[in-house]
């Protein structure tokens, strides 16, 4: 009889009632609650700990981005920066293309064409061409004052580096113009030559001919065959001369015409030297572009002051020159900054799951203070059970 009440009496201890929950609750509630906030401070820390200072630039997009150059820049910058990693640490931090991808984003402006398209497609993609209005710079460090110093630095750094592009993607692409251009005029000129020197041969032949058979001899003697015509017809002797003569004055001024392109090239080839020879120096883009700026202008003007002046290297000169004024101009009047913003990168989530670990972490504690108390309890219960089992014996 009294095994079987001890084992109603365990089974009856096993079993938790809502009133017990409660109770448990209540008795340790300043235990939880002590836990909890002890995770929200945790959680607070380590926002404050981790917590960064987000600076934005927004730019204007006044000097034609596309997706092409913007792909094209997230390449060439980090290229850049690992040149100047020494001189400042945030360097090493623009070094890399990830930077760059995640931190220079286009903005799009979307037309009525492209919110038609949107609303047709039941779709958030814009597939038409739509324009890049602006693109926005972010940079973030965790000193406030230092973050906003280092950001204007990526942006300068960004703006001379996109001159450099700009002026490397023109004087490679003059470059390559001399190289291909002066091989298709030379090769122009020789056989202008050839086809000069075949003409002259032939109305020397032509004139000889005439000379032997004078005019007052019969018509078929002053008749020869025209090679060049497909239906074979007899044309006077000096009808042809008059021809030969003719296409030799057209080829003469097509081989003039080539000579003076030769002269442009040439022209282009003494820029690109001296531009060469500057970029080597010690000296900032725009000094350099305004160096070869200076040197077109002279260029120019010695040519107007020689004798035969020659226009093709002339206008060879002003392209050029409009080149790099427009280059200049993008330092001077592009890239205008629409807004500056600081903001702090803020993360409540971490406060509220540090809250939340430290209730988990409160109500274990207290559920593990529960279970020793009650184990406890249950072994000085087998002892007095095992004490009076001893005495009724």
């Amino acid at each position: 009889m009294n095994q079987q009440n001890t084992e109603i009496q365990s089974v009856s201890d096993d079993e938790i009632s809502l009133t017990e929950i409660i109770d448990f609750f209540a008795e340790h509630l300043k235990d939880i609650l002590l836990c909890s906030l002890i995770g929200a401070v945790i959680g607070a820390s380590y926002l404050w700990i981790n917590s960064t200072y987000v600076n934005t630039i927004v730019i204007r997009n006044d000097f034609g981005a596309d997706i092409a150059l913007i792909r094209k820049l997230t390449q060439d910058l980090p290229l850049y920066a690992k040149e100047k990693e020494e001189v400042a640490d945030f360097y090493k931090k623009i070094a890399d293309e990830k930077f760059w991808i995640n931190n220079l984003k286009p903005v799009f402006s979307i037309t009525k064409e492209d919110i038609k398209e949107i609303k047709e497609k039941q779709t958030d993609k814009v597939e038409t061409s739509a324009s890049i209005y602006r693109l926005e710079l972010t940079y973030q460090g965790k000193d406030k004052s230092k973050n906003t110093i280092d950001t204007e630095e990526v942006f300068n750094f960004l703006k001379t580096t996109f001159l450099k592009i700009k002026i490397k993607e023109l004087f490679e692409n003059y470059k390559l113009e001399i190289q291909v251009g002066k091989l298709g005029i030379d090769k122009k000129i020789i056989e202008i030559k050839n086809e000069i020197s075949y003409l002259k041969i032939r109305a020397k032949n032509l004139e000889e001919l005439k000379n032997r058979f004078p005019s007052n001899q019969s018509a078929s003697f002053n008749q020869v065959l025209d090679p060049k015509d497909s239906a074979s017809k007899y044309l006077p002797v000096n009808t042809q001369l008059v021809a030969i003569y003719t296409e030799l004055n057209n080829l003469e001024e097509q081989l003039k015409r080539n000579q003076d392109n030769t002269d442009a090239y040439e022209v282009k080839e003494k820029i690109y030297t001296k531009f060469e020879s500057v970029n080597k120096e010690e000296k900032s883009e725009i000094d350099k572009l305004k160096f070869i700026f200076d040197t077109l202008n002279e260029e120019s003007k010695n040519l107007e002051s020689i004798s035969g002046y020659k226009l093709s290297t002339a206008i060879a000169l002003r392209n050029l020159a409009n080149d790099v004024n427009n280059i200049l101009l993008i330092d001077k009047n592009k890239f205008e900054i629409l807004d500056r913003r600081s903001n702090l990168n803020f993360k409540p989530l971490s406060v509220l799951f540090g809250a939340f670990a430290g209730l988990m972490f409160g109500i274990f504690f207290a559920f593990a203070l529960q279970v020793k108390e009650k184990y406890k309890e249950q072994k000085e219960n087998r002892k007095t059970l095992e004490i009076k089992e001893l005495t009724n014996a």
